[in-house]
């Protein structure tokens, strides 16, 4: 069955990136301008801070909210990049120009491009591999519990094989650094 379920405050909403976590619930990511969106747990503050901030939601299969929290700091942060892994943990990534950003209060260096990680439905957000990249993380693949690769704006491919606490480039024979999408076969 087609079903619908509407998300959004007074302002512009829009969604990003969609994922399915192992339990078939569906998270969205996405940027705002809207100070009431229709918070419900999530990180604290839980609040409109800046001139764009990020949006991360996530409903159960028939669509009930499970969370629906604010992510960002005082300037324009812009959220891209969503993954979920086999254990149930979000992956978010985002480039600001916050000074801060308001998510567990982590932020590797202002005007950076964070990637944020949340094994507690969204009540805090840790860094997969603090200040590992230098461009925006874009996307995310899992190819089983422990292995992750990394999708940047400029840098190319990262491999993780300890969920994100170290990484190393994998960049041989690409063109284009620009990665905006991954696969697996």
């Amino acid at each position: 069955p087609l079903r619908e379920f509407r998300f959004g405050g007074a302002g512009n909403d829009t969604a990003v990136r969609v994922a399915v976590d192992a339990d078939g619930n569906l998270l969205a990511l996405g940027n705002t301008d809207s100070p009431d969106l229709p918070v419900a747990g999530g990180i604290a503050p839980n609040r409109y801070t800046g001139a764009t901030d990020g949006f991360l939601l996530k409903l159960t299969p028939d669509l009930q909210v499970i969370y629906a929290t604010y992510l960002g700091g005082a300037g324009r942060d812009t959220f891209e990049g969503l993954a979920t892994d086999p254990s149930g943990s979000v992956y978010v990534a985002a480039s600001t120009v916050s000074g801060e950003l308001a998510a567990n209060g982590f932020q590797p260096r202002l005007n950076g491009s964070p990637a944020l990680m949340t094994q507690n439905a969204g009540t805090t957000f840790d860094t997969p591999g603090a200040n590992a990249f230098r461009t925006s993380v874009t996307t995310w693949l899992f190819t089983d519990a422990n292995t992750m690769f990394a999708g940047t704006l400029g840098e190319g491919v990262f491999r993780s094989g300890d969920r994100g606490l170290s990484w190393q480039p994998v960049n041989l024979g690409l063109g284009d650094l620009r990665i905006t999408t991954l696969a697996a076969d």
